[in-house]
């Protein structure tokens, strides 16, 4: 009885400080949602009016064109009155991306002396992955409200993140749920999106690639067990530069360390925790690339059909004059089935080694310059299980020799995770022409939430090792799933083991507390209804 009332307590305790820490936060959100309001996003697409001129705009002179341009844009304000420039937020290739974006939705027009017309006014304007790219910068930590006071640096950006949502998301989140809540993405009809846009203002004034990213997101809260946190939300690959490798609180850290001489040197430490298959690095730039996590990474998730919201989103703007080009202008655009997709942008940290200009730079080079959490390569390793030659003869029913399976090596045990022999999330380790691979899951693979240890569909019945390649084709670190989740998880993966060839590194995961992680409305103004619960889980 002592346990249980002792127990019960404990759980209370939990759930006080958890509500707690959920005030604390849901202030600072609402404090910085001022701040991010004011960024003065036409400083940065209007600077170097005329730029140019002489340079013409055929497509070899563009790139140029777009450097002259960042050049002067980088040194402009973000924020009015305050002494901080645009490329504390962003670099040169997400302004490059966006400029093309904004012209791709008519939001952006650059006349023949090379000056620019914007319709675009304000951050909510901004894609996706831009507006990912500016909520992850560490600038943000310099402009902490009282309300913000205390928090750690990972958790203020978290507050950033959610801020910038509830600024731009939160209405029209709240109308487009209820479309949502088939599956298969057939609540999303012509019909009620044209209603959806007449009765949102925020939605109507949402580009259409905006439109179908936040539908993309509520259709993967609803139906996938293993989906995105929140709108804006992406996979923290711990990459060289990335948020989580700066400060204080860095996963890696630089260290000292000997060399085969005995001299000094310094290496990567790890201080914290990296994703799947990856650990604290900073390798030596060389005449072959590494790839980091991110980059490797190529296929994005995708659940509701591309363009779904494109004509009657662009009918509506260029209806409400919302768009650079009049009603011909628009017509030609939805006849020509234009889509613009969430752009790639700067996310995906520098590759090592990028030929002969980098091998020449390499003694200009330190430890913090590439120090990250670097993927491991695949090894080919044959099971060491005595029962495994019988077990999978009796599975092909027939006489074979064991060939290797593609395993992650055990270096990677260095990293941290519990579950540090799976690949990183949204890869796959994959026996490709008799070599051990990491790659990119597959659109599909990502649909299905393909994990675990898997045999090529195609080679079912050939001859081979039972289960050779290893799927990890979701979007979360173990680390941030709830405990629910890393149940599940650990489940799936225990299951497709065959052979049991970690059935000595799978962690226990107690879902005891599990009644103080809630799905809570964060910050939810008049309109918003139960926007929290359909775009975030506190």
């Amino acid at each position: 009885v002592a346990a249980v009332v002792h127990g019960s307590r404990v759980v209370r305790q939990e759930a006080n400080a958890a509500e707690e820490t959920f005030r604390v936060e849901e202030a600072c959100s609402a404090s910085m949602k001022p701040i991010i309001a004011e960024m003065d996003v036409p400083a940065l697409f209007g600077a170097a009016e005329g730029m140019g001129k002489k340079l013409g705009r055929g497509f070899i002179m563009k790139p140029l064109l777009y450097r002259l341009k960042w050049n002067v844009a980088r040194n402009m304000s973000a924020l009015p009155g305050q002494d901080i420039t645009w490329d504390s937020f962003i670099n040169s290739a997400v302004y490059a991306e966006e400029r093309r974006r904004l012209k791709a939705l008519g939001k952006m027009a650059v006349k023949e002396d090379n000056s620019t017309e914007l319709t675009a006014s304000g951050i909510c304007d901004l894609g996706h992955l831009t507006m990912k790219k500016i909520a992850r910068s560490y600038a943000w930590q310099g402009f902490r409200t009282p309300a913000c006071q205390g928090l750690a640096s990972m958790d203020m950006q978290r507050q950033v993140e959610l801020a910038l949502e509830d600024l731009c998301f939160s209405s029209c989140a709240a109308a487009m749920q209820p479309l949502a809540e088939k599956c298969d993405g057939t609540g999303f009809t012509q019909a009620a999106i044209d209603e959806l846009l007449a009765s949102n203002e925020q939605c109507l004034r949402l580009s259409y690639d905006s439109l179908w990213g936040l539908g993309s997101y509520l259709l993967e809260r609803r139906c996938k067990r293993f989906p995105p946190k929140s709108l804006l939300w992406e996979t923290d690959d711990k990459n060289a530069g990335d948020y989580s490798q700066q400060g204080d609180n860095a996963v890696c850290q630089v260290g000292v360390g000997k060399n085969m001489l005995g001299q000094s040197k310094e290496v990567a430490e790890q201080v914290g925790v990296c994703p799947e298959g990856t650990n604290c690095k900073c390798p030596r730039p060389s005449l072959f690339e590494r790839s980091t996590t991110t980059q490797y990474r190529k296929v994005k998730r995708t659940i509701l059909a591309p363009g779904s919201f494109s004509a009657a989103s662009l009918m509506r703007q260029g209806a409400d004059g919302f768009l650079l080009v009049g009603t011909g202008g628009v017509t030609a655009l939805i006849a020509a089935g234009i889509f613009v997709p969430p752009i790639g942008i700067g996310a995906a940290g520098a590759a090592v080694g990028a030929g002969f200009s980098v091998a020449l730079n390499n003694a200009m080079w330190q430890c913090q310059d590439t120090l990250g959490c670097w993927p491991n390569y695949a090894d080919q390793v044959v099971s060491q299980d005595p029962k495994y030659e019988f077990e999978l003869r009796q599975d092909l029913h027939g006489y074979v020799k064991p060939r290797p399976n593609c395993r992650m090596p055990e270096k990677a045990k260095k990293g941290g995770s519990k579950m540090w022999f799976m690949p990183p999330p949204g890869l796959a380790m994959k026996m490709q022409a008799g070599t051990c691979k990491l790659v990119s899951c597959k659109e599909e693979d990502f649909t299905a939430e393909k994990i675990g240890f898997r045999r090529a569909e195609k080679n079912y019945d050939k001859v081979q090792a039972a289960n050779p390649h290893v799927y990890n084709c979701q979007p979360l670190n173990f680390e941030d799933m709830t405990p629910s989740q890393q149940q599940l998880f650990v489940r799936i993966v225990r299951q497709t083991d065959k052979f049991r060839e970690y059935r000595s590194e799978y962690p226990e995961i107690s879902i005891e507390s599990t009644t103080t992680t809630t799905t809570t409305t964060h910050a939810s103004s008049a309109n918003a209804g139960n926007y929290g619960d359909a775009l975030h889980e506190h």
